[in-house]
């Protein structure tokens, strides 16, 4: 059991050092860890690629946002909400 939880602070670690600053939102974005999420809208037409954008963290969700903080906060509503790493969020709506 304990090199188990080791082993959970050495994914901690890991996902910190992804937080140098920024993470992927679509092909040509970044966002910035624990300031804002990525917000991925899908088009309901397969020919039209996703549009994304980073958007501020409510300061409700500060220092580091989760997908439920954004929830209770009325963000993301029927859009699922991803975490890639500690901070890194993505909320994805798909437009009828």
């Amino acid at each position: 059991m304990v090199s188990g939880l080791g082993g959970s602070g050495g994914q901690s670690g890991a996902g910190g050092a992804g937080g140098n600053g920024s993470f992927a939102c679509g092909t040509s974005s970044t966002c910035q860890v624990d300031a804002q999420y990525c917000v991925e809208i899908l088009a309901g037409i397969p020919a039209i690629p996703p549009t994304y954008g980073c958007l501020p963290v409510p300061a409700a969700c500060q220092p580091t946002p989760t997908c439920a903080c954004l929830q209770q906060q009325g963000i993301a509503g029927s859009a699922t909400c991803a975490m890639s790493a500690p901070g890194a969020l993505k909320i994805t709506f798909a437009a009828p």
